[in-house]
């Protein structure tokens, strides 16, 4: 009767490593990301109110936007890759990916 939970509660402690051997480093960079904004606000809080409010609306509406954009274009790209691989033309995944490029330094 013993050897089951001991089993379970082993099994879960290796999983767990694992997990957050793979998740650490992905929490550590939202966090670093999270925490760029929230620093350059605090900072800006220092100067003040005026230089506040031109970061918040910097926060919020520039990198907002940057960021939907290199959303739509990493969306775009994963649809087509996908479809390059399953049908077997590899070559286009280069083509799509200076296209890509191409598109996103004109729209920046």
């Amino acid at each position: 009767m013993e050897e089951g939970p001991v089993d379970f509660y082993r099994a879960f402690l290796t999983e767990s490593k694992k997990l957050w051997y793979l998740a650490g480093p992905a929490i550590f960079t939202s966090i670093c990301q999270y925490s760029l904004g929230a620093i350059t606000q605090v900072f800006a809080g220092h100067v003040g109110s005026l230089d506040l409010a031109a970061v918040s609306i910097e926060n919020s509406v520039i990198a907002g936007f940057s960021f939907g954009v290199m959303l739509g274009m990493g969306s775009a790209l994963e649809t087509l890759c996908g479809q390059a691989v399953g049908a077997g033309q590899i070559d286009m995944l280069g083509i799509y990916m200076q296209r890509s490029w191409v598109i996103h330094t004109r729209v920046k």
